[in-house]
């Protein structure tokens, strides 16, 4: 996979903060990654944009995290593109770094 280092952690924030995103108010924020400087970014912008932040362990196997993303109802998923192959197909949708 390719890493997208510092592009991962900012377009999620932005498009918390950001009213014309397409995306209505992103209450719900999951995060499926390693740790990170764009994950400790996350931990600490997603909640001042008033967002609640739910990690997913990247250790769970694929049917844990399908279970656990259907039960957590998020509206914003955030993966590291080397933990993309770890998430049950038609989950969450790509969007462009």
């Amino acid at each position: 996979g390719t890493d997208h280092g510092g592009r991962v952690g900012r377009p999620a924030l932005r498009t918390l903060t950001n009213p014309d995103a397409g995306e209505g108010q992103v209450d719900r924020v999951t995060t499926l990654g390693w740790n990170t400087l764009e994950h400790l970014a996350l931990f600490l912008g997603v909640p001042c944009a008033g967002a609640r932040l739910t990690a997913l362990n990247a250790r769970f196997r694929p049917a844990d995290l399908e279970q656990a993303t259907a039960r957590l109802r998020q509206r914003l998923l955030v993966v590291d593109a080397t933990l993309l192959d770890l998430l049950p197909e038609g989950v969450g949708a790509p969007v462009e770094a």
